[in-house]
């Protein structure tokens, strides 16, 4: 609440945009923008209702960023599982990829920074954003670097 409500509009209200306190340290208010795509362990900790409408809107997220020559954004990954007593199928498997230099571990999410800093900019030229869908918050916060 300080750092994201109180302190900016206060420096605001001054015209100030930082200060630095007797200890040396900078106190500095920034915009910020954050956004998000569901991740897929937070698909997977949700319960059943919600993980439904997880799905989809990481499905919507995905498309949109793909529809807006976004994709690049999407990161995949591919990990494979084996069941109990398989550890040899397991070993005969990963040499196999070792020997086509092939290394697995399956995922498909975005990259929160990248994903911030992209609609930031998108944002800044006018260009249009889903914020409800990306859940974007965009605001101001106070930064205190010593």
């Amino acid at each position: 609440m300080l750092a994201e409500q109180d302190l900016p509009n206060l420096m605001q209200e001054l015209n100030i945009k930082n200060f630095t306190l007797s200890n040396g340290a900078k106190v500095e208010v920034k915009d910020v923008l954050t956004a998000s795509v569901p991740s897929q362990g937070a698909i997977d900790r949700a319960k059943d209702d919600a993980k439904q409408e997880l799905q989809i809107l990481q499905q919507q997220c995905f498309r949109w960023l793909r529809d807006n020559g976004l994709g690049d954004l999407i990161k995949s990954n591919v990990e494979v599982q084996f069941g109990r007593n398989e550890d040899d199928k397991c070993n005969a498997f990963t040499e196999e990829l070792r020997e086509k230099k092939l290394y697995y571990k399956r995922a498909v999410g975005v990259h929160p920074q990248s994903l911030n800093a992209t609609l930031k900019e998108r944002l800044s030229e006018g260009k249009d954003v889903p914020v409800e869908m990306f859940r974007v918050y965009m605001g101001r916060r106070a930064n205190i670097r010593r």
